[in-house]
């Protein structure tokens, strides 16, 4: 497994600017050998790429609510039109009963 050291210290030379190569040059002058700065190169490029897909993740999730709530928002609003169309007028109704028995 990668060294968390040797992930944070590439990514935080990499925030600041330093090409890989440089940091590569820097690790490997101070005897860190190879094979663990290649390790930490890995980790770190999984990291971004995670990093990645819960950005595209969050995103389609916004969208994703945000389509929910206009078809929520469609599906209460369409009978309210409909109820006004099949309910009867008032004034065609007889206003008491002894309109209708009379």
């Amino acid at each position: 497994m990668a060294d968390k050291k040797l992930v944070n210290y590439l990514q935080e030379g990499q925030k600041r600017g330093y090409p890989i190569e440089n940091l590569r040059a820097s690790l490997s002058s101070q005897g860190i050998s190879q094979e663990k700065i290649i390790e930490a190169e890995k980790k770190l490029q999984k990291e971004k790429s995670f990093s990645g897909k819960k950005a595209m993740l969050f995103i389609a999730g916004i969208v994703l609510l945000f389509i929910i709530g206009l078809v929520v928002f469609n599906v209460f609003q369409s009978p309210k039109e409909e109820e006004t169309l099949l309910q009867p007028q008032l004034e065609d109704q007889p206003s008491s009963t002894r309109e209708i028995l009379g």
